[in-house]
């Protein structure tokens, strides 16, 4: 599916803000979750918004911002 850079970033922002205000607790996120949690306003959520939400994670993995983990085949990002 395509989708805006400009959500990914969004995104990106919306983890890395909450993983700032939360320096001590364990976050776990998912792609559906951090999409229907920071969706960006007057945005439906869709495929669009889960996949930017997916990259958005998967950037700040590599980033190494955050670990992925596969649990019961849904991959879950941690800030271990």
């Amino acid at each position: 599916m395509k989708y805006g850079k400009e959500v990914e970033a969004w995104y990106k922002e919306a983890v890395t803000r909450s993983l700032h205000e939360h320096p001590g607790s364990l976050l776990v996120f998912t792609a559906c979750d951090v999409a229907q949690k920071f969706a960006p306003p007057k945005r439906m959520v869709g495929c669009q918004e889960v996949d930017a939400a997916a990259h958005a994670l998967e950037q700040l993995a590599r980033n190494g911002l955050l670990c992925s983990h596969k649990i019961k085949g849904e991959l879950r990002y941690l800030n271990d």
